[in-house]
C-alpha cells in the first residue's frame, strides 16, 4: 500500500473546539494523528476515522495525540471503542504522545494498555519492527 493522507475537519461546536485527523498509510502500517478537540461535539469526527481504519488493509495502527488540545468523557468512551475495534480488525495498536493530564485520565477509566503506550511517534514505528520498503 502506498502512502495515503486523508485530512477531515470538523466544524462542529461552531469552530470553536474543531477536531481534525490525518490518517497516513504505508505498506501495513496506519498512523491516525489527531489535531484538536476529542469531545462529545466531535463524536462524528472520531466515527469518521474508525471507519477509515477499519477499512484499510492495516495490521498495525498507532493512534498520535501530540495535538490533542481536550478530551472529555463521551470521547474517552469511543476511544475505547475504536481500540477494541482495532485489536478485533485484528492489528497490532500503538498510542503516542499522551499528555501527563491526559494519561492519567485514561489510566483512571482503564481506557489504555501499558503495553501498547510509547512516548514518541518513532517508538511506536519500531515498537512493530516495521521495515520501509523502497
Amino acid at each position: 500500500m502506498g502512502s495515503v493522507n486523508n485530512q477531515v475537519d470538523s466544524m462542529e461546536d461552531n469552530g470553536r473546539s474543531p477536531l481534525n485527523f490525518q490518517i497516513s498509510a504505508q505498506n501495513s502500517m496506519v498512523v491516525v494523528s489527531f489535531s484538536g478537540a476529542l469531545i462529545n461535539s466531535n463524536l462524528g469526527v472520531i466515527e469518521r476515522c474508525v471507519v477509515e481504519v477499519l477499512g484499510s488493509k492495516a495490521t498495525s495502527v498507532i493512534l498520535n495525540f501530540r495535538k490533542v488540545t481536550k478530551l472529555d468523557f463521551p470521547a474517552i468512551s469511543q476511544l475505547i471503542r475504536f481500540q477494541h475495534a482495532i485489536r478485533e480488525k485484528p492489528a497490532k495498536l500503538r498510542l503516542c504522545f499522551l499528555s501527563s493530564d491526559f494519561l492519567r485520565i485514561l489510566e483512571d477509566r482503564g481506557a489504555i494498555r501499558k503495553d501498547e503506550l510509547r512516548i514518541t511517534l518513532a517508538e511506536a514505528v519500531h515498537s512493530f519492527d516495521f521495515k520501509m520498503k523502497n
